[in-house]
């Protein structure tokens, strides 16, 4: 199993600027970005290789 860390490395990398924001706490990690990137940012999510995530949660409903 890959540490935290590296995952976190991975994700950046994968995500580039789609990302507005990638966190890293707690033994979790957080992605935020744009609506306009959400499709392109989950696909890859799934899709990479390396991250591969099964399950995600979605997004709130809520005024940022």
């Amino acid at each position: 199993m890959a540490s935290i860390q590296n995952l976190y490395e991975t994700v950046v990398g994968v995500l580039g600027d789609q990302a507005s924001k990638v966190i890293s706490a707690l033994g979790e990690i957080t992605v935020e970005c744009l609506p306009e990137h959400y499709i392109s940012v989950m696909t890859a999510l799934r899709d990479h290789e390396a991250v591969s995530y099964t399950h995600l949660t979605p997004p709130t409903n809520r005024e940022v």
